[in-house]
């Protein structure tokens, strides 16, 4: 619960330290991934692999995130 709310007061920070319209959150399992979604004050597009996502498995590359994020 401790290292969840630091990675949250961590995303937080990085986002208001680069004024950005939007961000794609990408986390790696089950327990990052609430915390990165609880400091995000932005709109964002969030992908998630591994620990609850397992069940189906979609790989991602940055030209594809850029893509749906452009779109």
């Amino acid at each position: 619960m401790l290292f969840r709310n630091l990675m949250a007061m961590d995303v937080e920070e990085c986002l208001r330290a680069y004024p950005l319209d939007a961000t794609v959150l990408l986390s790696g399992c089950d327990k990052t991934t609430p915390a990165m979604l609880m400091g995000v004050e932005v709109p964002y597009s969030a992908f998630s692999h591994g620990g609850a996502a397992n069940v189906v498995s979609i790989t991602v590359t940055m030209s594809a995130a850029y893509a749906l994020v452009d779109a």
